[in-house]
């Protein structure tokens, strides 16, 4: 449909330098990001309680937390963020404290 084509074509791709820029994980400018970025400074524990909690993300599907130190509490807080149901890929690499029981929580 005609309006969906027109949504899809508005979303874009993001770094958190940008959305730091922009004003956060609060920020409404999310709401026209499909891809995340790392960027710069690994995220502070207030962005990443941000990012868990964000309401902003409804058309995310690439998310990538390359080497932010995260552990399998973030893990699975990030998975029951409904906001995200649009997520396909997640990159955690590099995230020394994820056990196999972050991927069940993801797979689940």
């Amino acid at each position: 449909n005609f309006t969906s084509w027109c949504q899809a074509s508005f979303l874009r791709s993001v770094t958190f330098d940008d959305i730091r820029e922009e004003g956060g994980f609060n920020s409404q400018t999310l709401l026209t990001v499909s891809r995340i970025e790392a960027s710069g400074a690994k995220l502070s524990a207030e962005e990443k309680d941000a990012l868990i909690n964000s309401c902003h993300l409804k058309n995310v599907h690439s998310l990538y937390l390359l080497e932010q130190d995260l552990d399998d509490s973030f893990i699975q807080r990030l998975c029951q963020n409904t906001t995200l149901k649009r997520l396909i890929n997640l990159d955690i690499s590099k995230n020394t404290s994820i056990t196999n029981q972050s991927l069940q929580s993801i797979l689940e």
